[in-house]
């Protein structure tokens, strides 16, 4: 993470693109970092083994058509609340 502290290279008549090149290196570390820390909760999570098993999908399957329909009903609610008024 250090290397993100630091202020971007300045480019230099010999090297033009060091700025570029500083700024490319950068996004680099970004991303793995992005991608270890992806993994890492994952893991701790133990989501990695839900979407495997696909438990998740299953939970969300077996509530989404009563969350879906408690959604519409407080929508319509609404809706009348507001032409009544």
């Amino acid at each position: 993470m250090f290397v993100l502290a630091q202020p971007a290279a300045e480019p230099t008549k010999d090297n033009p693109l060091k700025g570029e090149i500083d700024l490319d290196r950068k996004m680099g570390v970004m991303c793995e970092f992005a991608h270890a820390w992806h993994c890492w909760h994952m893991e701790v999570f133990s989501e990695h083994a839900d979407a495997y098993s696909g438990q998740l999908q299953k939970k969300h399957l077996a509530k989404g058509a009563g969350a879906t329909k408690a959604r519409a009903r407080r929508r319509d609610d609404i809706i009348l609340l507001a032409y009544q008024t």
